[in-house]
């Protein structure tokens, strides 16, 4: 692990990229309140460590170090791949990409850490109660198992003091020290708002003195990693679960659950790489797009119309709900209705390609119902 351990002499204060999204994993479902929770959303591969910043709108930052928490995918560099990385071996949780930070340090006095920081989609709602949920696996390098893993739902980035963690209150913590290398564990809890919180940052709050930390014989360890705890994060979700009245938690209706749209990147950065469009709604097993994915689509147009030389492959999938050729011809007809739309917004037909996958290529597992909603998607790539 190169230096990145240096003293803590002042006040940080811990900032978050008021960004939205790239794109949602969840194109057809009412998403998670954590944009990109599983990491899936990037503007392209790692090649080293501390590159959290490509999986936007994830920021992490550690006292007096810039951008720290690591960013792990399928097929990039060695060192920052998946399943096998600098700090051991560990498949996703779900999909083929996942986050790593440190939460505990025995090194620079014991003051480094790392915190990992998004902008929800909306704020929270006072009274009403939400259910946060991670999972964590700790690294086989890991020299130490710890249960500082938090998650502090915030109106502001919180400010961190010297040995002043304990000021805060996370909503949620994990139970007890965390150990296992060989799969996920999932840290969860449920907690009432206090209105209008609308970052959450993970990490450790907690004094190494009041942190329940676990020396462990690191596999393979080596000078790179460091006298410290060093976990990887997958799968970050926030679900409103009970109204401020008790009754359980309303759908609110679809045009209202469109997030603010991001920019989508530069032809540079998108390097003809699959961008998931977020905000693309279908009646349940039809081809008809609702009226609320016209915000989406209509900022792709825009961009179309700004670029002119660009042609796109518009790529649609599902999960494994139903036959085979089923799915092949449903996604097939999802991905023709968003050509359809752009030609309406006045793009040549002939920049616009449509091809349905089905269910051939699933970036989680099936198993679960929050795996299927991942594979339900609309994509497009730079042809």
């Amino acid at each position: 692990m190169p230096q990145r351990l240096l003293p803590l002499t002042r006040l940080i204060w811990l900032t978050a990229a008021l960004v939205a999204p790239l794109g949602a994993a969840r194109a057809q479902e009412t998403p998670s309140l954590i944009p990109n929770g599983g990491f899936e959303v990037f503007d392209s591969r790692p090649t080293e460590i501390s590159q959290l910043h490509l999986a936007r709108p994830w920021q992490s930052v550690a006292l007096q170090s810039n951008e720290p928490g690591d960013f792990f995918t399928v097929a990039a560099k060695p060192r920052v791949s998946i399943p096998t990385n600098f700090n051991g071996t560990e498949p996703a949780h779900g999909g083929e990409a996942y986050a790593g930070f440190i939460p505990y340090s025995r090194m620079d006095k014991g003051q480094y850490r790392e915190f990992m920081i998004v902008t929800l989609r909306e704020p929270l709602v006072a009274g009403c109660t939400y259910r946060a949920a991670c999972y964590v696996s700790r690294a086989e390098r890991s020299k130490w198992a710890v249960d500082g893993i938090q998650m502090l739902f915030s109106v502001r980035a919180p400010l961190l003091l010297v040995g002043g963690y304990t000021q805060y209150q996370p909503q949620v913590s994990a139970a007890s020290i965390i150990t296992e290398t060989n799969g996920w564990t999932e840290v969860s809890g449920m907690f009432r708002a206090s209105g209008g919180e609308k970052l959450l940052t993970l990490g450790n709050f907690l004094s190494n003195d009041d942190t329940g930390a676990r020396r462990q014989i690191a596999k393979n360890q080596d000078k790179e990693a460091g006298d410290v705890a060093y976990y990887y994060l997958d799968d970050v979700t926030l679900e409103k679960v009970m109204e401020a009245d008790g009754s359980p938690a309303r759908e609110a209706p679809l045009a209202q659950q469109v997030a603010a749209l991001a920019p989508l990147p530069e032809l540079s950065i998108l390097s003809r790489q699959p961008v998931r469009l977020n905000n693309v709604y279908f009646e349940s097993d039809q081809a008809d797009l609702l009226p609320a994915s016209a915000p989406a689509l209509n900022q792709l147009a825009d961009l179309l119309r700004q670029h002119p030389e660009w042609r796109i492959l518009i790529g649609g999938h599902t999960d494994d709900t139903n036959t085979e050729n089923h799915n092949l011809l449903l996604s097939q007809r999802r991905a023709e209705a968003v050509r359809q739309y752009l030609i309406g917004q006045r793009i040549a037909p002939a920049r616009l390609r449509a091809q349905g996958y089905g269910l051939t290529r699933p970036i989680a597992s099936n198993s679960t119902p929050e795996g299927r909603e991942r594979n339900r998607r609309v994509e497009f790539t730079l042809e």
